[in-house]
């Protein structure tokens, strides 16, 4: 669009692959992660997410695992990271094996909790109503036909340290909308002496907007291949999607776009 990232108001080029793991591993254990500020064993399932840069899935910028409770009033989503020793398997995984990874690592620890790291305070709630303050970047586009998300520490976010930095600590704050094609993150990243300044994160309330690629076809530990949704966006999906050529054409178009202002 022609916005440079951050202060620009445009952002980075950015992917997200999403892979529900199939049960066992989506239902109650007895082992389940005990650092969740959520005391539901009710879970509905957990989710493996994968951040990467500019079409390239085996460069992951940022792994997740989400654990999916039932609440009164919508759902609660619990973050967690990997322990380093497990991000390092399954990033030296294809990701169609990572169900079957993460089986077999759960059989070695023994727990979730020898598995996952928690992310204390960055639980998100996600509801059918948009705030109206924290989600108006929606009300243009349906905002009822969508799931919104906001952090359960509140608008000002939460102080974690930084994952990347040793010693630095970081104010979150993140709202998500999502409608069945498209995903919209508003994730920032501020100063926490200075929330005015801003570590990564769009500077003018502009969240990133990603449009569906695929459709998941993983049902019951059988994996079957992506159905291609939009066969414009499936260069992003790595090598096998596209040429050198190609891809060198889309990241010249990216670059020419996100500087030209």
């Amino acid at each position: 669009n022609g916005w440079t990232p951050r202060e620009g108001g445009g952002h980075e080029n950015i992917h997200c692959t999403l892979l529900p793991l199939p049960p066992p591993l989506s239902e109650d254990n007895e082992n389940e992660e005990s650092n969740s500020s959520n005391n539901s064993t009710n879970i509905m399932g957990r989710v493996v997410a994968a951040f990467y840069f500019n079409g390239m899935p085996q460069q992951i910028f940022r792994l997740r695992l989400y654990t999916l409770y039932q609440i009164d009033d919508g759902v609660q989503m619990v973050l967690n990271t990997f322990q380093l020793d497990v991000e390092r398997v399954l990033k030296e995984t294809p990701m169609h094996q990572w169900s079957d990874t993460i089986q077999q690592q759960l059989l070695q620890k023994q727990s979730w909790d020898k598995l996952l790291v928690n992310l204390p305070e960055c639980d998100i709630i996600w509801t059918e109503q948009p705030d109206p303050k924290q989600h108006a970047y929606a009300y243009n586009n349906n905002p009822y036909d969508a799931y919104h998300a906001v952090m359960l520490a509140g608008p000002n976010g939460t102080t974690v340290a930084s994952q990347v930095i040793p010693g630095m600590y970081i104010n979150i704050r993140d709202e998500l909308s999502l409608w069945k094609n498209e995903f919209w993150i508003n994730d920032r990243g501020l100063d926490p002496q200075n929330v005015s300044s801003f570590i990564y994160g769009n500077q003018r309330g502009i969240p990133y907007k990603l449009k569906r690629v695929t459709q998941n076809n993983n049902i019951f530990r059988q994996w079957k291949p992506r159905m291609i949704h939009d066969p414009k966006l499936a260069w992003t999906l790595g090598p096998d999607h596209r040429t050198e050529f190609d891809y060198q054409q889309m990241m010249n178009e990216i670059e020419m776009n996100s500087t030209s202002m």
